[in-house]
């Protein structure tokens, strides 16, 4: 009751001058693939590499947003175990999938990343894109079952907190997006099939932006 009345007349007193902000639209996505590799002085050798795969034309929907979590969660399991504990080709390996909208322009984008051991860079890298094609053609259902389960659980967690709701809101409010309405069906209605044609729609997009980083010296860059 106290500070409703200041807030009103705060805003009340700010000027308007009859002017409205308007989206603009900006390009600022790379269309096709690009490689950027270059080498750097180290004291200690490492190496790093980041891939984007990328779409601008899907349109954003919390069942998009979704599945993109999924497949980045897939992915990273995969690296994980082909990358780090089957060919020590890394001190860490994973990827993640997200979906946002800019104004009216979707993104939904798939990221690996990789700090490699320079000698293995070549091996990790071919793992990493191998394996988003692989993805296209089928999902494992027992890793995909165990990241459903995972994502309800900590959903569940989340709607008991304040963060959640404020995020809910700002999104709904703001930019009229419901990410809330559907969570758990949406999650639940996922199968290896929905997730490797949601792949498969990804890299149909064409677009591909794969940075590495080596020390000077090393030989396995080209």
């Amino acid at each position: 009751e106290t500070l409703r009345p200041m807030i009103e007349q705060y805003v009340a007193s700010l000027p308007d001058n009859g002017k409205r902000e308007q989206w603009r639209p900006v390009t600022t996505y790379h269309k096709g693939n690009i490689t950027n590799r270059f080498l750097r002085k180290m004291e200690t050798p490492k190496a790093n590499a980041r891939i984007y795969w990328y779409d601008t034309k899907t349109p954003y929907s919390l069942e998009n947003s979704i599945k993109a979590d999924m497949l980045g969660q897939v992915l990273s399991k995969i690296y994980l175990q082909k990358i780090r504990e089957d060919a020590s080709a890394a001190y860490s390996a994973g990827a993640s999938g997200y979906a946002t909208i800019n104004g009216d322009r979707p993104f939904t984008a798939i990221v690996a990343s990789c700090p490699m051991k320079p000698e293995m860079s070549d091996v990790a890298l071919k793992i990493m894109n191998e394996e988003i094609v692989e993805a296209c053609k089928s999902i494992d259902a027992t890793t995909l079952k165990e990241i459903k389960e995972l994502m309800l659980k900590d959903h569940a967690t989340e709607l008991k907190e304040n963060g959640y709701w404020m995020s809910t809101l700002i999104s709904y409010v703001g930019r009229g997006i419901d990410d809330h309405t559907g969570y758990e069906q949406i999650v639940n209605a996922q199968t290896p099939e929905t997730i490797a044609a949601f792949a498969k729609q990804i890299l149909a997009a064409g677009n591909k932006v794969e940075v590495v980083m080596l020390p000077e010296g090393e030989s396995t860059i080209s």
